[in-house]
């Protein structure tokens, strides 16, 4: 059986187009799909990394998505921004560098 390949979906959103939206829900990103574990401990105040494990990703364990968010009380990530700090920005960089 052949490896699948890293990307694609991790998670989703439903909502009827009748529903009045709720606050942030622009930003909600839905429940993490069947065989991802997500993990994130922040909060609506205080965003913190996500972090994705998935029998699909390129490494065995957690990976650090560089997003910062948080999860809602029915299990929902909601992702509020990147952690631009982390990445190295330099026009000359390798995908090496900008990994390490």
């Amino acid at each position: 059986m052949a490896k699948p390949k890293p990307g694609g979906l991790i998670s989703y959103h439903k909502r009827r187009s009748t529903q009045v939206p709720v606050e942030n829900e622009h930003l909600c990103h839905g429940i993490p799909i069947q065989g991802l574990i997500m993990e994130c401990s922040g909060v609506a105040g205080a965003p913190a990394p996500v972090y994705i494990k998935s029998p699909t990703a390129y490494t065995g364990v957690s990976y650090d998505t560089g997003d910062l968010g948080y999860f809602d009380q029915k299990g929902r990530i909601y992702v509020l921004g990147r952690d631009e700090g982390r990445v190295k920005k330099s026009q000359n960089s390798s995908k090496k560098q900008l990994l390490s």
